[in-house]
């Protein structure tokens, strides 16, 4: 009878150990992910349409988007238009994403075809009544290019003026489009540049500087 306790109980120690990881050892503890926002700046653009691994939705006025801290990439399109995804383990402290960022750009390069051809969609689309500070694209516009299953980066400066026109718009011109843009990013990085549009040699700039030129 006592070596028949004797067994029991042995078994149950062993069971209540394994039960408990053996002592100790256990699942490290899982991280909750938490929602983070960023900003899409050409001017803030609002209407923008964004994916991560886990959200989507359309950026706000501010041209905020949102994602977790787990997520891995991000992806913006108008209508069907793919402009181009950003990781986001290169997510800068401000949470500010530029169309050269989705390229994989220097700012100092503002010559660059699918940069210029991004910034002459998405400003040329503005319905913002002329704000200087804002880009909005609404849903008509998005809508309208809902059927261009296609990335900006495959299609030619032509081809994008063709279906701005399209949709009773007028496009503007290369040089216009860098300048106004360029006067947005010079409020947010410190960026010496030249009066008149240049070749991107004679434009330097400091990553690491968030404050707006006085």
């Amino acid at each position: 009878m006592k070596k028949f306790i004797y067994v029991v109980l042995t078994t149950l120690f062993i069971a209540v150990l394994t039960g408990c990881g053996g002592g100790g050892g256990g699942s490290a503890p899982t991280t909750t992910p938490t929602e983070k926002k960023g900003y899409f700046i050409d001017a803030p653009v609002q209407g923008l349409y964004y994916k991560s691994d886990s959200k989507d939705g359309l950026t706000d006025q501010n041209g905020t988007f949102k994602y977790l801290s787990t997520d891995k990439k991000i992806t913006f399109s108008v209508g069907g238009i793919v402009l181009g995804s950003f990781e986001l383990s290169k997510m800068p402290k401000n949470g500010i994403v530029t169309p050269s960022d989705l390229l994989g750009l220097k700012k100092e390069n503002l010559t660059d075809e699918n940069l210029i051809k991004m910034l002459v969609l998405l400003q040329s689309l503005d319905d913002g009544q002329n704000q200087p500070n804002h880009i909005l694209i609404e849903k008509t516009a998005r809508e309208a290019l809902s059927d261009k299953k296609w990335n900006i980066k495959d299609k030619s400066l032509s081809d994008i003026k063709q279906v701005i026109n399209g949709l009773g718009k007028k496009s503007k011109d290369s040089k216009s489009v860098i300048n106004i843009y360029f006067e947005h990013i010079k409020n947010i990085f410190i960026i010496s540049y030249p009066i008149e549009f240049v070749s991107p040699s004679q434009v330097t700039v400091n990553e690491n500087q968030t404050q707006a030129i006085r």
